[in-house]
């Protein structure tokens, strides 16, 4: 079941959702293509962040720049708890521990919520799974998802546009 029933009246004609569809397709194109240029193989956080944004923040001008920062934090975060111990022994996983339960607390309580947030703690989840990244390529991660942060930002730039002249920009969420 969908996490949210969309109302038969509010659901997109199927023209207009093929006309997504040709867009997103449009979109993956341009973010793989970019990824490839730049040699950045690793492009699955950027996937992991359009989806958070464009699907659990419904794409909100509002909601990028945090979901972006969180996302570069948790990515970080991630990199320090699969980095530390191995280097530092037990200090790295004191000063992780430390980390990550300061992170929680902040959170809880709300405090710095541009970088503490959703989006820090599903990167900070998912890059620690074992396996999920090899500790050398976190540097691709992070730049997968300045790519998909940076297009993210230009796509709003073009939808302002095209709103601005009186074209057609669908809704989202």
């Amino acid at each position: 079941m969908a996490d949210r029933m969309i109302e038969a009246s509010a659901r997109p004609t199927v023209l207009q959702t093929a006309g997504m569809l040709v867009a997103i397709i449009v979109a993956v194109a341009i973010y793989a293509t970019l990824c490839s240029a730049v040699s950045v193989a690793l492009i699955h956080g950027g996937f992991l962040f359009l989806f958070y944004w464009a699907g659990m923040r419904a794409a909100a001008r509002a909601e990028l720049v945090p979901s972006l920062i969180g996302a570069l934090g948790g990515t970080g975060l991630a990199w320090l708890v699969i980095v530390l111990p191995g280097q530092m022994g037990a200090g790295g996983y004191a000063i992780i521990g430390v980390a990550v339960l300061a992170a929680i607390f902040m959170m809880i309580r709300g405090h710095c919520p541009l970088l503490i947030n959703n989006a820090f703690m599903l990167y900070l989840t998912v890059f620690t799974i074992p396996g999920a990244v090899a500790p050398g390529h976190y540097p691709q991660v992070v730049a997968s998802v300045l790519i998909a942060g940076g297009l993210s930002f230009i796509a709003m730039a073009v939808g302002q546009k095209l709103a601005a002249r009186g074209g057609s920009v669908p809704e989202v969420g």
